[in-house]
């Protein structure tokens, strides 16, 4: 079982990355303004890939901490057949003693490759790759799904899911398309917090980065055969919430950069402002650790210090999977221009852009986040635990969480499951919190905030709701999308994520009807056994319509 559910955890997210062997000698050759760059043909599936684009200027030495801008250097004749070099990663679980590393131990893996499974990473790193169909010319102007990677804001790279499977499908489906991803700076490189950032208008590099590969992506997708008007982003965990940040950042003035999105697991947390001093806590641990404590210009030490020294104490915060990590570690906040509000507020007052969107969530968001609760074993400790999470909620407040979400294993997640997996006292009960204060609710909260402004549809997949311990897991529905997943469920995905792209519709002829996320808060569920269809939106509505009432008291406090 351990076996099964690892190499699960890995394919979902941790590390997809499929590969495929070069099977030409010379390859596709497309010039842009500041180089010209040579891809890789993959004969056998009538596909052609471009690795390693650089989209911005090196954020190294005097740049590290800066705002990404566009290269200032040329690249000619440039190899881009070869994976790129990742961002700066920091290590999944924070510590080695991990139930995770636990795991991998007894299945003799490396447990470097579940601290770190991408490597340790490098500054020189914003780079865009490129896959689409064999043939295309400048005036091919195909569709084009530009994908942000998941990886908590800790890590990720713009590789770890292959677009061959989708685009192959496209072809299939005589609706070619081309797929972009890119790397994007990561934890304190791209997130770091604190009134400092703030001050000095560093804050949220991670979305910039994003930003500025969305204006290449309008600058140059035409040279490789792409429509930049008819661009749609699609993001998963991290990669959705970001996409919901670039729909209500700049108060919803998107400049055309793309007319449809899918925020699959994720949408915007209610976040703090720079100003306030959110993310404060890991600047001060970064300063007082690198000897910048003293430094009259604190920002500018942290970017002459040491690279290594960095990462290690960056390694020292909780990750994506330690126990407590949530909300992230580090992640977006309030900047007063990119980000001009958090989710709550701008959805009251409408800013946010209108365009077509897609949000979805699996049954049991939180069981892998939560899966390290092993070291808390009373109802007590869980109290105290939990009242510092969200320090703004009353004891009463608290006690009627509790009650709403009891220490039972019967009512926890994974849902439906009775009294299995309860591998803690409290495991259950805490990954019941985390899937409906971090997921569930906030997806409603973004429909409810949205369907009555634009075309919205919704789903729910809990395909996976018996696997052992974890059930319908956070991430368990990217396999389908890179069509590992048996039956119709991969079919399923790839064609709606492939007629979004065309149509600003998920419809497709020979699946069932998905109706739009109107009054009738109608959801597409996606079930065991294969079935698909449609039914009320109103999976935990008791226990989510009392977190959304109390939101405000309900935000977490950071690491």
């Amino acid at each position: 079982m351990l076996k099964k559910l690892s190499f699960l955890v890995l394919a979902s997210g941790v590390t997809i990355a499929w590969w495929y062997r070069r099977n030409s000698t010379s390859g596709p050759v497309v010039g842009l303004d500041y180089g010209s760059f040579r891809g890789k043909s993959l004969h056998t599936h009538g596909i052609e890939q471009f690795f390693g684009i650089p989209y911005a200027e090196p954020p190294v030495g005097e740049r590290r901490f800066t705002n990404p801008i566009p290269p200032l250097r040329t690249y000619w004749n440039h190899d881009s057949t070869k994976h790129p070099a990742v961002c700066p990663q920091q290590s999944l679980g924070g510590n080695t003693s991990s139930i995770y590393k636990d795991w991998f131990d007894n299945l003799g893996l490396n447990p470097l490759m579940y601290l770190k499974p991408f490597g340790s990473g490098q500054e020189d790193c914003l780079t865009v790759d490129v896959t689409r169909p064999t043939g295309l010319t400048n005036d091919s102007k195909l569709p084009v799904i530009y994908f942000i990677y998941p990886g908590g804001y800790n890590y990720g790279a713009s590789w770890e899911l292959t677009g061959v499977p989708i685009v192959k499908k496209s072809i299939e489906m005589n609706l070619p398309i081309i797929w972009v991803s890119g790397n994007h700076r990561t934890n304190a490189f791209g997130f770091l917090g604190g009134k400092e950032v703030g001050k000095a208008g560093v804050g949220n590099l991670g979305l910039k980065d994003q930003r500025l590969t969305m204006q290449w992506i309008q600058k140059y997708i035409s040279q490789f055969g792409g429509d930049p008007e008819k661009v749609i982003v699609y993001g998963e965990s991290s990669g959705a919430i970001s996409i919901s940040h670039h729909l209500l950042a700049f108060n919803g003035n998107l400049n055309g950069l793309f007319r449809g999105a899918i925020c699959q697991s994720g949408t915007a947390l209610p976040v703090g402002k720079f100003s306030d001093g959110a993310g404060q806590k890991g600047f001060d641990l970064l300063v007082n650790r690198l000897g910048c404590q003293d430094s009259n210009d604190k920002l500018d030490c942290l970017r002459h210090a040491d690279l290594k020294k960095m990462q290690n104490v960056i390694d020292e915060l909780p990750g994506t999977f330690s126990f407590g990590s949530f909300p992230l570690t580090f992640g977006p906040a309030v900047d007063g221009e990119f980000v001009t509000d958090s989710i709550q507020h701008a959805l009251k007052n409408g800013r946010f852009a209108k365009v077509p969107v897609i949000v979805t969530d699996v049954q049991d968001e939180g069981t892998i986040l939560a899966i390290g609760s092993y070291s808390v074993k009373t109802e007590d400790e869980f109290r105290e635990f939990i009242s510092k999470k969200v320090p703004k909620a009353s004891p009463e407040q608290i006690e009627k969480v509790l009650q709403l979400w009891p220490s039972d294993p019967t009512l926890g997640s994974p849902f439906g499951s009775g009294t299995k997996n309860a591998v803690t006292p409290v495991y259950k009960q805490y990954s019941a919190i985390l899937g409906d204060f971090g997921f569930q609710g906030l997806r409603r909260l973004f429909l409810r905030g949205t369907c009555d402004s634009m075309p919205t549809w919704s789903l729910l997949d809990r395909a996976a709701q018996h696997f052992p311990v974890v059930g319908a897991f956070h991430a368990s529905d990217l396999p389908a999308v890179i069509g590992i997943t048996p039956g119709n469920r991969s079919e399923d995905y790839q064609k709606r994520w492939i007629s979004f792209a065309y149509q600003l519709d998920p419809n497709h002829e020979g699946l069932p009807k998905w109706e739009k996320y109107d009054d009738h808060h109608s959801l597409l569920l996606m079930d065991q056994d294969g079935s698909i269809g449609m039914e009320p939106d109103t999976f935990r509505e008791h226990e989510i319509d009392y977190y959304l009432e109390n939101l405000e008291d309900f935000v977490f406090a950071s690491p």
